[in-house]
């Protein structure tokens, strides 16, 4: 009885059958003109306009929150005091905001309803006097609703009137003003301070007492490394699902509905050797397409059309890259292989893009472990 012959499966060197359909999978990738230009190009300009004009809003936005004129109105039972308060607090030479008395951008609105004004946009901020026992008042209401009860003992009791500002969180506009008030009332309070001790035969003067002197030990390339590697993960990670994704879809989705993957099982190719070419496939062009758009980038900044923060240095040598290659091929991996699950499991393009959403969901937000507060690696 004569042994069975072989089958050209066999007689086939493995490596050769995985190279062959690998090969065949980025022709015909390649061939796709539409693809490329999602996958490839698109990013390449996309990414650099974005960031432009986002770098053109905030310019703008800045420009103009510079340029405004802020109004504001005075209201409460001391708000003559109030009000002569915060005129000398703008009349002030200098601040923290850089504006002085000569560009002074407050203006005093004689409002009969502060209040409704600044809900209704008419005031950017509202500057509240208050007696010494209505601040009393307020800090114990404030207290009772955060901690369920408030006692005497737990507010401390003002002996002088008090201000509060009153703006609006939504609004651009009025959060800048309540910062520039906030800023002048702060140096006001401080001079007043000086003068009453100085009046007072003090010595020396405040500022000279218990000096506090802030020490970054942080190198600037430690800084910018820090800032890199919280941005970088989450954008590498973006664009290897949204590469390699182009790729799954087709793999094996794309296949079925076509009908070609029943002739690509009839041939001498094992079931294994298929899915090992087409993971590699999409691995590979996930990875080709994270290393051009970022090396894209990086040619940016470095003939100047987008522009680096001022304090953001970083320094990598060639052992470093080789280490941050190295430790994302797991990830790379782990995604390549889910997008070819998912095109499995899908029986048709269509399918494969509804089930593509939350599989991205579930790779991006971990990605975003590092900005979140008290993770750590």
């Amino acid at each position: 009885m004569s042994k069975p012959r072989p089958s050209p499966r066999h007689e086939e060197n493995g490596a050769g059958i995985l190279w062959t359909l690998f090969r065949y999978e980025i022709k015909m990738l390649l061939r796709d003109t539409r693809t490329i230009l999602i996958t490839v190009v698109a990013p390449l300009l996309l990414f650099p306009v974005f960031i432009l004009v986002m770098n053109r809003v905030e310019r703008t936005e800045e420009r103009r929150l510079e340029e405004e004129t802020y109004r504001y109105a005075v209201s409460g039972s001391r708000s003559d005091w109030a009000l002569d308060l915060a005129a000398a607090a703008i009349e002030m030479e200098g601040g923290e905001d850089g504006a002085s008395a000569g560009l002074t951008r407050f203006e005093f609105v004689d409002s009969p309803d502060p209040e409704r004004d600044l809900a209704s946009g008419l005031v950017h901020l509202v500057i509240e006097g208050l007696s010494a026992n209505e601040w009393d008042s307020i800090r114990r209401a404030e207290e009772s609703e955060s901690n369920g009860e408030a006692s005497e003992e737990s507010v401390e009791r003002r002996s002088g009137p008090a201000v509060r500002i009153l703006f609006r969180a939504q609004s651009d506009f009025s959060r800048e003003a309540r910062q520039r008030m906030r800023s002048r009332l702060d140096q006001l309070l401080l001079v007043r301070r000086d003068s009453a001790f100085r009046a007072a035969g003090f010595p020396v003067p405040l500022a000279d007492v218990a000096t506090l002197e802030p020490d970054n030990i942080a190198s600037v390339a430690k800084e910018g490394g820090a800032l890199l590697g919280t941005a970088l993960m989450p954008f590498l990670v973006l664009l290897m699902l949204t590469g390699g994704s182009v790729v799954a879809a087709d793999a094996i989705s794309g296949e079925k509905e076509r009908g070609t993957l029943e002739t690509l099982l009839t041939t001498a190719a094992g079931r294994s050797d298929i899915v090992r070419s087409k993971m590699l496939a999409v691995i590979a062009v996930g990875l080709a397409v994270a290393i051009i758009n970022l090396a894209n980038l990086m040619a940016y900044f470095g003939i100047g059309i987008l522009e680096l923060p001022p304090d953001f240095a970083v320094s990598i040598g060639i052992a470093d890259l080789a280490v941050l290659l190295l430790l994302l091929v797991p990830v790379t991996i782990l995604i390549g292989s889910t997008l070819l699950l998912l095109s499995g499991v899908s029986k048709t393009y269509k399918e494969y893009q509804i089930y593509f959403f939350p599989v991205f969901i579930v790779f991006l937000v971990p990605s975003l472990a590092p900005v979140l507060p008290g993770v750590e690696l």
